[in-house]
């Protein structure tokens, strides 16, 4: 989860870019109980603000809530946090569709 490019480490510390997977993760997480059995959802968007670093074996919390629904876009906040440190913050948007 370390920051990287190809098989390069750039620094031991929590990268960004698996704060995005991590915040889709569990925002995907928030929203699935209320789908329909023929829906599904796909992100459609992510902001992300990476405030602080973590390093390599520091526990993080990661927590998403639904702050909106408009049509078919569910949009949620998230934190993503060390202790009482607040780490990473952010919103993602994802679109319901039909499985089919």
């Amino acid at each position: 989860m370390t920051a990287r490019f190809f098989d390069c480490e750039i620094h031991p510390l929590y990268a960004t870019f698996k704060i995005v997977e991590h915040a889709e993760y569990v925002s995907r997480c928030a929203i699935l109980p209320f789908l329909e059995p023929e829906e599904d959802a796909l992100g459609s968007s992510v902001e992300v603000e990476h405030i602080a670093p973590a390093r390599v074996g520091d526990i993080v919390k990661i927590e998403a809530r639904v702050v909106s629904v408009e049509g078919r876009d569910i949009t949620c906040k998230f934190s993503v946090t060390k202790g009482e440190q607040e780490l990473a913050r952010g919103k993602t948007v994802q679109r319901v569709v039909k499985k089919r």
